[in-house]
C-alpha cells in the first residue's frame, strides 16, 4: 500500500480544486469527452495527487459509468489511505451499483476515520440501509440507534429531509409491521 501523501506534495492540486471547476462545467454542457481528457491531464501532470483521480472518477458516476469510475475511487483511497472522504464516495458509489457489502465495508471504514466527524452519522444513515436492503434488519436497526433523531441528510430515501425515521418506517413496513 503507498503511504498517505503529505499536504504540501498536493498543494497545487489541491489550490486548482478551490478554483473555478472547467472539469464540471464541461459535465453540466453534456461534454464528458472533453472532461475525461481534462481529468487525464490532470493525472498526468500529477500522478501522485489525488483530485485528478476523483475527478476523474465523479465525471464517470455522472456518465452513469459507474464500473468504470471504480478504479480511479481505489486510487484514490491507495494514494490517501486514511481519508475519510475518499472512503465515503466510493461507499456511496457502491451504494448507488447495489454492491451493499462493498458499501458496509467502506462506510464503516470511513466512520472510523471521521474522527473530526466531517460526516457525521451519515456512514451509519447509509449503512443501515444497506443492511436494510440486505434484509437484515436487526443490524440496521443498531446502525440507526447510532444516528441522532434530528439528524437529516436531504435526500436520503429520496425524501426532502431524510431521517433514520424514514429508514425505520420503511423496514416496519417491510416486515408487515406497519
Amino acid at each position: 500500500m503507498t503511504e498517505p501523501k503529505d499536504q504540501q506534495d498536493c498543494d497545487s492540486c489541491f489550490q486548482r480544486a478551490s478554483e473555478p471547476h472547467p472539469i464540471f462545467d464541461l459535465c453540466k454542457e453534456k461534454r464528458f469527452d472533453e472532461a475525461l481528457e481534462l481529468c487525464r491531464r490532470q493525472i498526468d501532470e500529477n500522478p501522485d495527487c489525488v483530485i485528478g483521480y476523483g475527478n476523474m472518477a465523479s465525471v464517470f458516476e455522472l456518465m452513469k459509468k459507474r464500473d468504470e469510475a471504480v478504479p480511479y475511487r481505489n486510487k484514490v483511497i491507495e494514494l490517501d489511505p486514511l481519508s475519510t472522504m475518499s472512503y465515503y464516495a466510493r461507499a456511496d458509489l457502491f451504494y448507488e451499483m447495489g454492491d451493499y457489502r462493498a458499501a458496509i465495508a467502506d462506510f464503516t471504514r470511513s466512520a472510523e476515520l471521521d474522527h473530526q466527524q466531517v460526516l457525521g452519522p451519515a456512514n451509519y444513515l447509509y449503512r443501515a440501509d444497506c443492511y436494510r436492503r440486505l434484509g437484515e434488519y436487526d443490524n440496521a436497526i443498531a446502525d440507526c440507534a447510532l444516528v441522532p433523531d434530528d439528524f437529516d441528510f436531504p435526500g436520503f430515501l429520496g425524501q426532502w429531509e431524510g431521517t433514520k425515521h424514514h429508514l425505520l418506517a420503511e423496514i416496519a413496513r417491510e416486515r408487515g409491521q406497519t
